[in-house]
Order: C-alpha cells, then structure tokens, then sequence
C-alpha cells in the first residue's frame, strides 16, 4: 500500500505550489496531479495494461523519481509505504491527464489544483 500524507513535491530543485496540506491518501496506487504537468501514477508492483516505469525508490518519507528527464523529489510527514520503510516504485506520468472531479469533496478538483488521491483500482483515473 501507498500513503500520501502531506506530500510536498519539487521538480529538479523548484517546489510545486500546493494549497493547504490536503487529506492524506492511501490504497494500493495512489497519484498526484500537478497544474499544467498533468497526473502521476504510483504502484509497488508492475503494471501491466499502462506503460508504468520502475524508477521510483521511497525511503521512509521520501519518494525520488526521474520522469521525461527531471528528477522529482517528494517528502511526506509519514511513511510512503504501509509495509516497509524502503522499496521501489512504479511510475507512469500522463501529460494530457485532467482532472474530472473529486471523490472526497463535494465541488470538483480545478485543473489549476494540485492534489493527490488514492483507490484500489486504477480504473478511476485511467479508463
């Protein structure tokens, strides 16, 4: 399992604006949803229906990837996994990905919001 609690995330050294702290997420994938970059899609294990990259490493409260040639550094204020302290991620970045409506709130997510998310099957971002 992935959690998502408090995460912050900076591209190649520069902090991506994020408004408030956001609800902490966690479920077998998770993502993040940065304004003009589009979604990223986390899983610990291969999978095999998306072009998912295994370039992510977490370390305790740590996630560090390279996608598209940046390197991307993300800290949390809990462990990224649920079951260890350490591993590897699965990545898979969507450049097009906007967002179409939250499951936690009533209003939908802007596509000018950063957000991260959590569910138990991929289906809910990627049809």
């Amino acid at each position: 399992m992935l959690r998502f609690t408090g995460l912050q995330v900076s591209i190649n050294g520069e902090a991506v604006p994020a408004h408030g702290p956001g609800a902490p997420v966690s479920g077998p994938y998770a993502m993040f949803y940065i304004p003009k970059r589009g979604g990223y899609f986390f899983s610990t294990l291969p999978v095999a229906a998306r072009p998912f990259v295994q370039v992510g490493a977490v370390d305790h409260t740590r996630l560090k990837f390279n996608i598209d040639n940046e390197d991307y550094d993300c800290t949390a204020s809990a462990p990224i996994l649920t079951q260890s302290d350490r591993g590897q991620i699965w990545v898979y970045h969507d450049p097009q990905y906007k967002p179409t409506g939250s499951w936690t709130k009533n209003t939908p997510n802007s596509p000018d919001e950063f957000f991260t998310a959590a569910s138990d099957s991929l289906d809910w971002w990627l049809p």
